[in-house]
């Protein structure tokens, strides 16, 4: 599921629209700053808590996609998980810059979280 020199967590928007159109994975958003818009439907989970208590703020059951303004915080929090091995997780590269450029559906950031 890896692009061609990554990590074997990246997946890019089309792979990740993908994922999430046949449930296989819930999607964490893990930004506290907003420079592109959201997605739909997600959970809010900031880096933060990921780093500090990631037993707690990890979501388990289900393989997380994590996302973030251009994939570079999302990844991190993929790591983390990783290393615990929580979950299944995955990052998508590129964020939500990525998703709105290739056109998929986004809504206004929220106002508080």
């Amino acid at each position: 599921m890896s692009l061609p020199g990554t990590p074997d967590y990246d997946v890019d928007v089309h792979q990740a629209k993908a994922m999430i159109d046949k449930g296989e994975v819930r999607v964490i958003d893990v930004r506290t700053q907003f420079s592109a818009p959201a997605m739909p439907g997600v959970s809010y989970v900031p880096l933060d808590d990921i780093l500090s208590r990631p037993a707690e703020a990890i979501p388990t059951g289900t393989p997380v996609l994590f996302i973030c303004n251009v994939g570079q915080t999302s990844s991190v929090a993929t790591q983390m998980a990783k290393a615990l091995d929580v979950v299944d997780a995955y990052n998508m590269q590129g964020g939500m810059t990525a998703w709105a450029e290739a056109g998929y559906q986004t809504e206004d950031p929220p106002a508080a979280h």
